[in-house]
């Protein structure tokens, strides 16, 4: 019978290459995880406020305004990540439940119009975002605070 030996050079490589890979798995590993999951997070803020889209769209299709008031704007919407939906002056704050490593946050969808010529042409803005060229902003007000890793990349500040 055979016996197969190891240079202890050999064996204390091995032994680093495995301290070294459960180093980068430790660090990298968590990071990636929170990212992907501030990320399902924004997907549901997307998915539920589909509906409250539709309804200020439909009044600013009747009225040519853009909800205002408390009594048109509360909506009581709720998701596994999402605490709460509220519109204010045109725009949908979608507040999040305090969960993981995440804290509470924000992420707003703001409105935007074409141009004077089609006014009732809404454009949804996600977060740290601008309007494409030719829209103006029918309302402003932006509260996102999803730290920037979690949000889609269609809600990021372009530079």
């Amino acid at each position: 019978m055979k016996t197969i030996s190891f240079s202890h050079n050999l064996l204390s490589e091995m032994v680093v290459s495995l301290i070294v890979l459960f180093v980068l798995i430790t660090t990298v590993l968590p990071s990636a995880i929170d990212a992907i999951f501030g990320k399902v997070k924004t997907l549901e803020a997307f998915s539920l406020s589909q509906g409250v889209k539709q309804r200020i769209v439909e009044y600013y299709a009747h009225t040519g305004k853009i909800l205002t008031s408390p009594e048109q704007s509360t909506f009581k919407t709720q998701g596994q990540y999402v605490e709460n939906i509220q519109v204010i002056n045109g725009t949908i704050h979608v507040d999040f439940a305090e969960q993981r490593n995440l804290p509470k946050a924000t992420l707003s969808f703001r409105t935007a119009v074409l141009n004077k010529e089609t006014p009732y042409a809404l454009f949804w803005v996600c977060g740290n975002a601008e309007p494409k060229q030719d829209f103006q902003w029918q309302a402003k007000l932006n509260q996102t605070s999803l730290p920037t890793p979690y949000l889609l990349n269609q809600c990021r500040q372009r530079k």
